[in-house]
């Protein structure tokens, strides 16, 4: 039914993905929504990535249930498992196990330093959306050439619902508030993702 209607209409999808690299989403969009249905244009979020590993740690969790060690989390646990993107085990790439770490890596590799010239991509950073939402949300609209309103309701809603802490949320750089609690983790982070850090264009903290 799914496909029959598919061919009827010529639907505005939009999907949200994790894909760590652009050859997995064209994996990805190919064996899920079709290659016909291959995205025309691209908003590539990006964000520091202590608070992108902080809230995947607590997602993490959370969705499996289960107590995984900050020290852990990058080095021994598959991005797959932790991600849940693959549920069928139907991927075509990156078939063996990938840690998260090594996925944040190629992530960062080939959607920002390496990227390829044809694919169309707009840029937005986290911490826009934060501090200047209603410009951010237009500049996304204009991109996608969807001439409508920007839905300013949403701004203060719950951004998360995979984590029961009590740390501030929907805020740039939240990990500086709870440095204490996640101070393996992120001593993790600022050792294994240095180059990362400075190649997403944020600063390493000089103490954590």
């Amino acid at each position: 039914i799914y496909n029959k209607l598919l061919s009827t209409f010529s639907p505005v999808l939009t999907v949200k993905s994790h894909a760590p690299s652009p050859t997995y989403l064209k994996d990805e969009y190919e064996r899920l929504v079709g290659s016909v249905y291959a995205p025309q244009r691209i908003i590539l979020l990006k964000r520091d990535p202590r608070d992108v590993m902080i809230s995947f740690y607590e997602f993490t969790k959370t969705q499996r249930k289960a107590e995984i060690s900050q020290k852990e989390f990058m080095k021994d646990i598959c991005f797959f498992y932790a991600s849940g993107i693959d549920q069928t085990l139907s991927r075509r790439q990156d078939k063996g196990p990938l840690s998260i770490l090594n996925a944040y890596k190629k992530y960062v590799q080939t959607w920002f330093v390496k990227r390829p010239n044809n694919l169309p991509v707009m840029e937005m950073a986290y911490e826009d959306l934060v501090s200047e939402p209603r410009a951010t949300a237009r500049a996304a609209l204009d991109f996608l050439n969807l001439d409508v309103p920007v839905a300013e309701y949403s701004f203060g809603l719950k951004v998360s619902r995979y984590s029961v802490e009590r740390r501030p949320r929907g805020k740039a750089q939240s990990w500086m508030a709870c440095a204490d609690q996640y101070a393996v983790l992120l001593n993790e982070v600022e050792k294994s993702l240095a180059k990362e850090i400075q190649a997403m264009g944020y600063e390493q903290s000089p103490k954590i």
